[in-house]
């Protein structure tokens, strides 16, 4: 959707994912949103070059889930014409968000997560990784942002990172990567927001890291 807004009514977005449902969930942003120039598909980037030729091409936190990420990303310059961009954003979660003063809790709810990232993914650490990635798909050396969100007192980042624990705790425990310090995950919000508040806290997330290109001409 933002990128539908980026490039306005006169240009044309296809969005593509290989889960079913997540192209059903993002048609039905897109109807409510009202752009009629953002398309989905069920698909990999092995299939791009069948839209067509595009003048950029982005991915998001997707390389994380690759074997290979440079030949994910080989495939979708592919895609792309001279002097195009691709690009992609991808979560360093191979580096610990944090808090000053430390919080226990928060540092044991970090271990387990990352703990099982590293078990999880075949690429957790891509993030730190991109400018080789890139060169190694056959692309300029890219430029790289690297960034972090510090929330302050917005608690929307403290609710995403509790739901994503919970959500993902029983492949933790399958997995035995879950840190005994945590507790019980049903008061682990109002845990970490309570001491929090009592440490007067400054958190950061981890960072995210985005990087970007353009594709040479072919020679």
């Amino acid at each position: 959707m933002l990128v539908a807004e980026t490039v306005g009514p006169s240009g044309s977005v296809v969005g593509v994912d290989a889960g079913e449902r997540a192209v059903e969930a993002a048609r039905h942003r897109a109807r409510e949103a009202g752009p009629r120039h953002v398309e989905f598909a069920v698909g990999t980037d092995q299939d791009l070059e069948k839209f067509g030729q595009f003048d950029a091409a982005i991915g998001r936190f997707v390389l994380i889930h690759q074997p290979d990420p440079a030949e994910m990303v080989r495939r979708t310059a592919a895609a792309v014409g001279s002097g195009g961009i691709v690009a992609f954003l991808e979560p360093a979660v191979h580096v610990d968000g944090s808090t000053l003063p430390e919080i226990e809790l928060v540092r044991a709810v970090n271990d387990s997560w990352k703990m099982f990232m590293r078990r999880a993914l075949p690429s957790h650490d891509i993030a730190g990784r991109l400018i080789p990635c890139f060169m190694d798909a056959g692309l300029p050396e890219p430029r790289v942002l690297w960034e972090s969100v510090v929330p302050g007192s917005d608690t929307m980042w403290l609710r995403l990172l509790v739901k994503q624990y919970e959500t993902f705790l029983p492949f933790m425990e399958r997995l035995g990567v879950v840190d005994s310090r945590v507790g019980d995950p049903s008061t682990l919000y109002d845990r970490i927001l309570a001491a929090g508040k009592a440490a007067r806290v400054q958190g950061v997330t981890s960072p995210f890291a985005s990087a970007w290109a353009v594709r040479p001409s072919r020679s």
